[in-house]
């Protein structure tokens, strides 16, 4: 064992409190904020997922339903109950980022100032503060790197299986991990790396991951692999945001802090210099460009920046401990004080009107990622408003109805999130669960419904309806003005359906 291992093999407490007390500074911020606006769209996806559990859905893999489901019959599902586990991600992964950092070599500088820019990344902060699978991967694919090194510093072989499991794991969470995955492949097989090849315990752990994803894979073979389905639809309809090389370079450095970025971009240099390590630099570099190339969605790359911020960490260490340690402080400080400046456009700090304000006055605003047509608020603030309110207004309509109508009449959702929060909100307000055949509703079914009336909810018109229905009514409106504006629309009583939804399920499919 290496001088350079030995020093790596037990952490120590003052290796750790700077690091300790960064995430809980930003732990604290988050929840300190969970309660703000309201539920996402997707939180309330993944809470009604969690009650149909299985082995994967149309547009995920299982493992945040589950947890969902386990936080339902834990902690309750409240704000600030969904909102803890990834505050808590997001701290980990801080501390995380100066295990990374310690395993390149860092002293006590680099490693705080890893963490420092790990807490300070304001895309992050942003998916810290809502409860989707995207805040689990920075904690995971960090540990994943942090095995990898340590089986540098080391040599031990065995450590394959813990990266293995994770691999697994980080699978189960979601997909985007693969390409990650086929990156670090790229620079072990550019890298003296590929040695391993040739190693029992790589291939165990390799089929250690594939026996815990197999599952997922199965569920996706047995459904005819939806989530395809789905990336075909998306692409031809042209919903993502897909910038050119030079736009999406700008997303970048908008989402990460322009400082921060420069810092990452140093770390994959040193990295790529340094023989040991040069795998995870390529694997940085191939990854960038994969996604690139792809059109990927700009947060899609966000895991893999707090690994290039440990080595950049490094980086500005050994560069400030030959010339001028204060250059190195103010570059982080500087760092810090974008992120400040920004911090009000990644995480809900300040109210909708002080929020329209402070973009007004700063011309700061969230990057776009879909096509959609945007209100006062962005869309990821917006998604949070709007969806109680529609709910009770479909309720006063419903309990006008007498105990006949309403044994006789189901309620259709448009889409996933009107479905979601009528799951989420339904049962406060005496409804029964909803139908739709968007994304994983479609599997869900008709179930027993056969119903001749529908209240309608999500469609933007009644045309198509006046062709299935005896009469078609508008009952009440969803128009919260802070919503986005696809969520203003007419909520419609569909009396005398014609169409037999059970025998025609297939029909209705609609995957986007």
């Amino acid at each position: 064992m290496t001088a350079r291992a030995e020093e790596t093999t037990q952490p120590t407490s003052a290796t750790l409190t700077p690091a300790l007390a960064i995430a809980l500074i930003t732990v604290g911020l988050l929840l300190a904020i969970a309660d703000r606006y309201g539920y996402f769209r997707d939180e309330l996806y993944y809470l009604a997922c969690a009650k149909h559990p299985a082995w994967g859905y149309v547009d995920q893999p299982p493992l945040i339903a589950w947890i969902a489901w386990l936080l339902a019959h834990a902690v309750g599902q409240s704000l600030f109950a969904i909102r803890l586990l990834p505050a808590l991600a997001i701290g980990t992964a801080v501390c995380l980022a100066s295990c990374v950092a310690r395993e390149l070599g860092a002293g006590r500088f680099a490693r705080t100032v890893a963490a420092i820019f790990m807490a300070i990344m304001p895309l992050a902060l942003g998916i810290g503060h809502l409860f989707t699978m995207n805040a689990f991967d920075y904690p995971l694919w960090l540990a994943l790197a942090w095995i990898m090194l340590r089986i540098a510093n080391t040599g031990n072989p065995r450590l394959w299986i813990a990266f293995g499991a994770l691999a697994g794991l980080t699978i189960l969470n979601k997909y985007d991990v693969v390409f990650f995955l086929a990156a670090l492949m790229a620079g072990v097989l550019l890298t003296p790396w590929r040695r391993w090849l040739a190693n029992r315990w790589f291939w165990c752990a390799v089929a250690l991951m594939v026996v815990i994803a197999l599952p997922n894979f199965l569920w996706q073979q047995s459904h005819s692999f939806p989530f395809l389905e789905l990336i075909s639809n998306i692409r031809r309809n042209g919903r993502d945001v897909s910038p050119p090389p030079l736009g999406f370079l700008g997303q970048q450095l908008q989402i990460v802090n322009p400082l921060s970025f420069l810092a990452a971009l140093a770390g994959a240099v040193w990295l790529l210099q340094k023989p040991r390590f040069r795998a995870i630099g390529i694997a940085f570099l191939a990854f960038y460009l994969l996604l690139e190339w792809l059109g990927a969605k700009n947060y899609y790359l966000g895991p893999i920046y707090p690994m290039m911020f440990a080595a950049g960490a490094v980086a500005i260490e050994q560069w400030s401990a030959r010339r001028d340690r204060w250059a190195a402080v103010t570059f982080v400080g500087l760092s810090v004080a974008l992120t400040l400046l920004s911090l009000p456009v990644a995480v809900p700090i300040l109210s909708p009107d002080h929020f329209e304000a402070y973009t007004r006055f700063t011309h700061l605003e969230q990057p776009k990622f879909e096509h959609q047509i945007q209100g006062p608020l962005p869309q990821i603030y917006a998604d949070m408003f709007g969806w109680p309110e529609m709910v009770q207004t479909t309720a006063i309509f419903y309990h006008s109805l007498t105990p006949e109508q309403q044994r006789n009449t189901a309620i259709w959702a448009e889409n996933y999130g009107v479905g979601s929060a009528f799951y989420f909100f339904g049962p406060r307000y005496g409804l029964p669960d909803p139908i739709g055949a968007h994304q994983s509703f479609y599997f869900w079914g008709p179930r027993d419904y056969r119903s001749p009336n529908l209240i309608v909810v999500g469609a933007h018109d009644d045309d198509g309806l006046r062709r299935v229905c005896d009469s078609v009514q508008i009952i009440g409106r969803s128009d919260h003005p802070l919503a986005r504006p696809s969520e203003h629309f007419d909520i419609y009583y569909c009396r005398g359906l014609h169409v037999d939804l059970q025998a025609h399920w297939s029909m209705r499919k609609h995957f986007d």
